[in-house]
């Protein structure tokens, strides 16, 4: 697995990506691309769902994270099949650190001779 936090950045109760995360998306996409057998994995998060998403922050951090897996597929053609968007039930606050953001993970499959 390679873990790299915070790709994306968000605006309080949004799902719209900023300028800076586009250009920064478009930057390291090839880095996040899934090769043969790999998936990506996009974690929203969130606790500053507003009015626009009823409060509610995993339905705002779930909407993050597919922002983020459509403009993969879409720019940057990215098999739908090997990026999926995910959020966490509950949120846990780190100081307000990456409450706002998507952060990726790269999961390449352990050989079938390496598992126990």
């Amino acid at each position: 697995e390679l873990a790299q936090p915070m790709i994306a950045g968000f605006d309080p109760d949004s799902d719209a990506l900023t300028p800076a995360s586009r250009d920064y998306l478009d930057r390291i996409a090839d880095t996040l691309r899934p090769g043969l057998g790999q998936m990506l994995s996009l974690e929203g998060h969130a606790l500053d769902a507003g009015e626009r998403f009823g409060g509610d922050n995993g339905r705002l951090a779930f909407a993050r994270a597919q922002t983020v897996r459509d403009y993969l597929v879409s720019e940057h053609g990215f098999a739908p099949g090997r990026v999926e968007a995910r959020a966490w039930l509950a949120e846990i606050d780190a100081q307000g650190m990456g409450t706002r953001s998507v952060d990726a993970r790269l999961v390449s499959p352990i050989p079938a001779s390496r598992r126990q």
